[in-house]
This record gives C-alpha cells, sequence and structure tokens, in this order.
C-alpha cells in the first residue's frame, strides 16, 4: 500500500479532461499545417488555431503531469488557464470585435479560479506539498 496521499477529485477529473481536450486538437494541428499553403488571414485563422494547439499542449502535458504526480503540473495548469484567457480575449476582439482587454478581463475569472485552486485551496496545497516530502526506502 502506497503511502502517497490521494489526489482530491477534481485533480483525478482533470486527468480525463486534460486528455480529451489533448485529443480534440489533433485536428487543428493538421488545420496549422496546410494554413502555410491557404493563404488565409493571419489574425483570423492562424493566431486563434496556433493558441488552440498550444492549448492541446498544454492540456496533455497536464494529464501527464496528473498521472505520474508531478510538482510542476499546478504551474502547467495555471499556464493553461492564462493562455485560454489570451485566446479568449483574442477570438473575441477579432470574430466580435469587442477591445482585447474587455475580453482579457471577461476570462480573468478562469485564471483566478486556477491559481486559487492549486495554490491556496487547502486539500490540494497540502497535496502537493505530500508529494514534495522526499520517499525513503520502501
Amino acid at each position: 500500500m502506497s503511502d502517497r496521499p490521494r489526489p482530491p477529485l477534481l485533480l483525478r477529473v482533470g486527468i480525463v479532461a486534460s486528455i480529451i481536450v489533448a485529443l480534440l486538437v489533433v485536428p487543428l494541428i493538421v488545420r496549422l499545417v496546410t494554413y502555410a499553403a491557404s493563404g488565409g488571414s493571419f489574425a483570423v485563422e492562424f493566431v486563434p488555431v496556433f493558441l488552440l494547439v498550444v492549448l492541446g499542449v498544454l492540456a496533455g502535458a497536464i494529464a501527464y503531469g496528473l498521472w505520474r504526480e508531478r510538482r510542476w503540473t499546478r504551474v502547467v495548469a495555471v499556464v493553461f488557464w492564462v493562455v485560454f484567457a489570451i485566446t479568449m480575449a483574442a477570438t473575441q476582439a477579432v470574430v466580435r470585435r469587442i477591445a482585447p482587454g474587455v475580453a482579457l478581463v471577461s476570462a480573468l475569472p478562469f485564471v483566478a479560479g486556477a491559481w486559487w485552486y492549486f495554490f491556496r485551496k487547502p486539500d490540494v496545497v497540502a497535496y502537493y506539498a505530500a508529494l514534495r516530502e522526499p520517499k525513503g526506502p520502501a
């Protein structure tokens, strides 16, 4: 029996959610590759798709880190939500013609929520603190 703590429920759900997000991005990678030959609008097509690909890569890293119980996962998760906020702002600015600053402010609760969850929520902080403890001989 392992003396490692069990990850909080949301972290366990996060493994599955991160895998799904990472897999959903695969078609977007194909779109990025074909973009070079398309001659489409850079701001309208390339930037949002590129940011979505970055989100997929980050989601894959999060899934791996959560599965392998890596401490760096919480930093990557917050970075994921920062990139999500930028993606949301860029998409709203281009598609809906909303000022980027306004769109970015609307996405900040996601970043703040992720930061609070990973760095302030007591059970999550305790879980990551337990991962830091050196493992002695079995």
